[in-house]
């Protein structure tokens, strides 16, 4: 045991995923619970001997899945829930033998420095998504949750968190989003193109775009980003109705992204002269919140829908003015691709009217 008048600067130091620990130099002393006082700090590894009998014989009476770990990030506990679910022994998931049954791809996530250091900070839960494996050998979807518990000197003492299986919720959602998908194809004759991932969105037609790499969008360089896409325009060789269409949609787009990107938007404009008909591709990306997913028909379709105080035209003025409309929302920001062609393409047979054909 170690005692000191004053608390270290670095009392955590969780462990990554090649088991050695992280977050050195990035911790913050939370501010003590009960003001000053003496610090005692453990050096020794804790076991599971650690977790009080009754507090394990308590978790494991719960339904989820629960889990206790050292300021170090190791485990310490899992309760039998856990067990029965994944099919491995408790004892063989302690300390950071659980990264055995997540998935590899969300490791990254359980294991986040940031996350971390802003619970400890802020003193709240830190929750993420991730996949375990059941005993089964099937991955599912989990939403973890995770809180920090503070000794009286303000010290992490240990870590308590639970796991909560969200795989039919996710699958529900999917077909919900898929559903979206289809009708809003549907309504706007094939026009808007709801994207799962950034992998559904369009390839550029070309290598270079045109002009700069990627322009930075501001109230003040809106102006320059239509510039860069007459040139575009006039290098695809449209005609001014066609060029003043895009120049709209991209301009409504690049007003959207600087309005709700948090300051933080890009675009980049794409020409390709292969085959006979010219096409231009237009890309606004934010980082700002996305779309909610209960407003997508709304914010797609409905013309002065807003929820930043502007006219509020944006997607409506887009369908109308642009061959297609790519659209990729979430929690991290937005793309939007828009397209036109130098000939006004033929109209995209809905479902329905496939159907009665």
């Amino acid at each position: 045991m170690t005692t000191r008048q004053e608390p270290p600067a670095i009392y955590s130091r969780a462990e990554g995923a090649d088991g050695n620990p992280f977050g050195a130099g990035a911790m913050f002393p939370a501010p003590p619970l009960f003001g000053g006082g003496v610090v005692v700090a453990s050096v020794n590894t804790p076991t599971v001997d650690f977790v009080d009998a009754d507090v394990r014989e308590l978790a494991d009476m719960v339904p989820h899945k629960m889990w206790f770990s050292g300021p170090r990030g190791g485990v310490l506990f899992l309760n039998a829930r856990f067990a029965e679910y994944t099919g491995v022994p408790r004892q063989q998931s302690y300390g950071m033998g659980w990264r055995d049954v997540v998935h590899p791809e969300d490791l990254g996530e359980c294991l986040d420095v940031r996350k971390r250091d802003e619970a400890i900070r802020c003193r709240q839960p830190w929750q993420f998504e991730y996949r375990i494996r059941r005993h089964d050998g099937e991955y599912r979807w989990h939403t973890g949750r995770t809180v920090p518990l503070f000794d009286a000197a303000g010290f992490v003492r240990r870590w308590v968190g639970t796991s909560t299986d969200i795989q039919d919720e996710k699958e529900a959602a999917q077909r919900q989003r898929r559903f979206m998908r289809e009708v809003l194809a549907s309504v706007t004759d094939g026009r808007l193109r709801l994207c799962d991932s950034a992998s559904d969105l369009p390839i550029p037609p070309a290598d270079v775009p045109v002009g700069t790499p990627s322009v930075a969008l501001s109230r003040d360089s809106l102006s320059g980003f239509r510039r860069l896409v007459g040139v575009a325009c006039r290098e695809a060789g449209f005609s001014p109705e066609r060029t003043d269409d895009l120049l709209l949609a991209a301009g409504e787009a690049a007003m959207n992204a600087v309005v709700h990107g948090g300051g933080r938007a890009a675009g980049c404009v794409y020409v390709s002269h292969a085959g006979a008909n010219g096409l231009v591709q237009v890309w606004v990306i934010d980082g700002g919140g996305g779309i909610a997913e209960d407003s997508l028909h709304r914010a797609t379709l409905e013309r002065g829908y807003t929820t930043a105080g502007t006219l509020g035209y944006g997607f409506p003025l887009m369908l109308r003015t642009a061959d297609r409309v790519y659209l990729h929302t979430g929690a991290r920001g937005t793309s939007v691709v828009l397209e036109q062609e130098r000939v006004t393409p033929e109209p995209v047979p809905t479902n329905a009217e496939k159907i009665t054909r």
